[in-house]
């Protein structure tokens, strides 16, 4: 699909976008010592706390470079009012996508937790880390930085990026089809669980061609990060603050990916009876 005479998005290329989010940047403070330093300073939850909010300035500077250089207006994303009888059908989606995050966990991540152990510990459990414990208590402005960040800096800039400047680019680009898999596939990459994560990003996707709107998509985001930061609120208060999810939890906690499965399933097949019809979908016009 050629690119359309006078849009903004023809100026904006998505594969500076990946490279500017993905790479050399993330990195450039390791590079620069910053975090070692902090490491023997604080500890170690404000190292995951400052790498959190460095990602988020670097989305964020991005984000607006590019809207003041191409003219963007951000009407755009935000075209339809939002009713009730589209916002029930995504909140529904919402917690069919978090069950298949959870089953798509287990199966990937339970047999791997026996083989590469270690590899399971770093990637997967220690990466959802959302409550911080110093031991006694747990720390007020630490997890308050934590919340906002998972909560509500997170969905919205990651819906404006992926949902909002690259679908519409690639879309333009070459079609919507394309757009939805290969921003969902640059999604699930940056995520510890990028297969949930891709299946998220385009389940996201789709709010957004049936509602012309980011506001569905970002606060279905918010509330799947909520239902995670609840899920290890529960064991905090359940366990207490010396408590610290560990591999062995995770592999005794078989059983809920197997209801997941179940449930997922479920819904799948529930799903099937109406086959996504995509042409039915469309971005709003630019």
């Amino acid at each position: 699909m050629p690119d359309i005479p006078h849009s903004p998005f023809s100026i904006i290329k998505g594969r500076y976008l990946a490279i500017i989010w993905i790479f050399p940047f993330s990195y450039f403070l390791s590079f620069l010592g910053i975090f070692e330093t902090l490491l023997q300073k604080w500890p170690m939850y404000w190292l995951q706390i400052f790498y959190s909010y460095y990602f988020h300035i670097l989305f964020i500077i991005t984000i607006f470079i590019l809207a003041f250089y191409s003219k963007l207006d951000w009407k755009i994303f935000f075209k339809s009012r939002v009713t009730s009888k589209e916002l029930i059908p995504g909140l529904k989606l919402t917690l069919f996508l978090f069950l298949f995050s959870t089953t798509t966990a287990y199966i990937i991540f339970y047999p791997l937790s026996y083989i590469f152990p270690g590899f399971v510990e770093i990637w997967y459990i220690q990466a959802y880390e959302t409550i911080f414990s110093d031991g006694q208590s747990y720390p007020i402005i630490a997890n308050t930085l934590s919340f906002l960040s998972i909560v509500l800096i997170a969905p919205v800039f990651e819906e404006i990026a992926f949902r909002g400047i690259l679908l519409h680019r690639w879309a333009q680009k070459w079609n919507v089809t394309k757009a939805i898999i290969f921003s969902s596939v640059l999604f699930g990459i940056v995520h510890p669980e990028p297969i949930s994560a891709i299946v998220f990003g385009a389940g996201m996707c789709v709010l957004y061609l049936k509602t012309h709107s980011l506001l569905v998509p970002i606060l279905c985001h918010t509330l799947n990060n909520f239902f995670v930061w609840l899920v290890e609120v529960g064991y905090r208060v359940a366990h207490g603050p010396n408590y610290q999810y560990a591999l062995e939890d995770f592999q005794n906690e078989w059983y809920l990916g197997v209801i997941c499965m179940m449930l997922t399933i479920v819904w799948i097949c529930i799903y099937l009876r109406n086959p996504l019809d995509l042409k039915k979908y469309s971005l709003p016009a630019v």
